[in-house]
């Protein structure tokens, strides 16, 4: 199954959502939102995978801010904002799906489910809050119903030996659409940068509002740099939110009269940070705020 060649299609399951935010981050808000699901789908193979961190395809917030990242289809395979889509559910929707996901994965029988062959293709990785802790459950590969997906051969034994269980919470996580996206608005951007090498397509000077550009900067060398994003559509930062892949990718960063760089990859800080658990439910350093 190849992951580019899925086709988009979504079922309506948030049909409460609601624009009482507008398209303002509520972590600008004097509590900090706590992350109540979090999904992600990551490969062994290293491919760029921004703009949403370490695989993640769904999130929900108590305050009920949802991001949901979509896969690319064969008739688009760099969506604009490369698949993600912002929204704010209303507080007691978030809360009723919270609760629904700690329901279905009570019976789990296993933390870690489906072929351990699958395992050397990548992994789903569940988190959910409980109302105490955080639990973690996990399976090998992408056994989860996204829009398009077609199982057969190995990919459908892997979905059979997935607990049912977690595939009845991952397939509606994943099946889920915003049903009046708003616009997303992050404060900050980690970018993976370089030494310009090939000749550029576009060139637009380095942004006067970033931090000012690694000094050893060489070409097919990534080095990270925090950057604050700005409000104005028209800055090159704010930009990269609906960005594709290819324009980016082919655009030098101009800093001086010898020197451009080219971004890699970018990932933007989370309205909140995802607090992580290890496959031994001990917390580890939590994930989204690179740039905080």
């Amino acid at each position: 199954m190849q992951r580019r060649g899925r086709i988009l299609s979504v079922l309506s399951l948030a049909a409460a959502l609601v624009s009482w935010a507008g398209g303002r981050s509520l972590a600008d808000d004097a509590t900090t939102p706590r992350a109540l699901i979090a999904l992600f789908e990551t490969a062994k193979i290293s491919l760029p995978q921004g703009p949403l961190p370490n695989g993640l395809r769904f999130l929900l917030y108590d305050d009920g801010q949802t991001l949901v990242r979509s896969d690319p289809s064969q008739a688009d395979p760099d969506p604009p904002g490369r698949g993600v889509t912002y929204g704010v559910l209303d507080r007691d929707a978030a809360e009723s799906l919270r609760r629904a996901a700690v329901e279905d994965l009570r019976t789990v029988a296993h933390p870690e489910s489906g072929l351990a062959a699958a395992a050397e293709v990548g992994s789903t990785v569940l988190e959910v809050w409980d109302g105490e802790t955080y639990r973690r459950f996990s399976a090998r590969a992408w056994p989860c119903q996204a829009g398009g997906r077609v199982f057969t051969g190995g990919w459908q034994r892997n979905r059979e030996a997935t607990d049912p269980q977690f595939l009845k919470v991952c397939d509606r996580l994943l099946q889920t659409k915003i049903a009046a996206p708003l616009p997303w608005s992050p404060k900050a951007v980690k970018l993976m940068i370089s030494a310009m090498a090939d000749p550029a397509e576009r060139q637009v000077p380095w942004p006067q509002e970033w931090p000012p550009a690694p000094s050893a900067l060489r070409p097919k060398a990534a080095a990270a740099l925090c950057a604050p994003v700005s409000g104005d559509p028209a800055a090159f930062s704010n930009q990269l939110i609906t960005a594709r892949w290819d324009e980016i990718g082919k655009t030098a960063l101009v800093i001086d009269a010898s020197t451009s760089a080219v971004i890699w990859d970018w990932y933007f800080d989370l309205p909140a940070p995802i607090p992580m658990v290890n496959d031994k439910g001990v917390l580890e350093a939590p994930l989204g705020e690179d740039c905080s």
